[in-house]
């Protein structure tokens, strides 16, 4: 946090000193404070926030303290950061971004966004393989990160688009669970279910020639070979996703919007 005050950056970070909750006018705050809400992706435990007020740093500015809680569900026991009171969970964050630009809801969704950015770094190194060493040079290897970088940074602005212009994308269908049991399939019959879509067995090397997304296959490009082959496997993979098949005009899975 010094760090951040002496930087022309702003910084937002998770604070470990649960003690302070401890302290009579902090508990006057968490008993009377206003919660709102935090905004996030729906997959977590449920949060509201609110402000702690200035905190002091010793020999330093002071620095905005806000705090996060969540409910423990019953029969539930902690797990992960935060310190339990009375079923509640709560976690702190230090900032010295001003209040008047991100509220103490927003600053928790912010500091929760990382979650995301660190998965699209992990989807980065796994689709364009930028976990393996390009450059022993420093330099290098900083030179190939950043176009990695720039190329999916540029897949997503493509997608945003392509998305944007046909329109709200449907919900992804779910295959139906399979059931063991006699009552869980009560009522439910083969014709409520959406058709599987016809399965080629196989598809001719020759309707993927003029496929554009694959490269020309040859003894100088492996790649191209094992691309080719896979292309023959897809309409098998394709049975099990509802409303998808393979295009062998388009050289790709389909699904019904095109």
């Amino acid at each position: 946090m010094a760090t951040g005050l002496d930087s022309p950056a702003r910084f937002l970070t998770r604070h470990a000193g649960y003690s302070v909750l401890e302290s009579p006018e902090i508990q006057a705050i968490l008993t009377n404070a206003v919660w709102t809400r935090v905004g996030d992706s729906g997959s977590g435990p449920g949060r509201e926030a609110t402000e702690l007020g200035m905190q002091a740093l010793p020999g330093r500015p002071k620095i905005r303290r806000v705090v996060s809680r969540y409910q423990l569900a019953p029969s539930t026991s902690k797990r992960g950061v935060g310190r339990e009171i009375e079923g509640w969970i709560y976690e702190l964050f230090d900032t010295d971004v001003p209040t008047d630009a991100f509220s103490a809801s927003d600053l928790v969704t912010l500091y929760y966004s990382r979650c995301g950015l660190e998965n699209q770094f992990a989807s980065e190194n796994r689709e364009l393989a930028m976990g393996r060493l390009y450059s022993a040079h420093p330099a290098g290897q900083m030179l190939a990160q950043g176009i990695g970088m720039f190329l999916w940074n540029l897949e997503m602005q493509m997608g945003v688009t392509i998305a944007t212009q046909t329109g709200d994308l449907p919900e992804p269908p779910v295959l139906p669970t399979q059931t063991t049991t006699a009552d869980s399939t009560a009522g439910c019959s083969a014709d409520a279910l959406p058709p599987l879509p016809p399965v080629a067995e196989s598809v001719e090397p020759e309707a993927l020639s003029d496929a554009p997304i694959f490269p020309q296959p040859g003894p100088s490009n492996p790649l191209a070979v094992a691309a080719e082959d896979d292309a023959v496997n897809w309409p098998q993979k394709m049975a099990r996703y509802i409303g998808w098949v393979w295009d062998a005009e388009l050289g790709g899975p389909r699904c019904q919007r095109g």
